[in-house]
């Protein structure tokens, strides 16, 4: 039960960021959509962890 709710939870995330994204992208902003993918990323990690993932250093 708790598995359904949880890929419910992350299909309203998902179709909410989509739109987002596609908006950002349709505006040329690819800085935004950039950002909104991590965000979208980091708050799946947190509904299925609980904790949104580490970041890495990348510079």
């Amino acid at each position: 039960m708790e598995n359904e709710h949880t890929h419910a939870e992350i299909a309203l995330i998902r179709e909410a960021y989509t739109a987002k994204i596609n908006a950002a992208i349709a505006a040329d902003d690819d800085a935004r959509a950039i950002e909104l993918s991590a965000d979208f990323r980091d708050e799946v990690f947190i509904t299925l962890f609980g904790q949104a993932p580490g970041r890495r250093n990348v510079a």
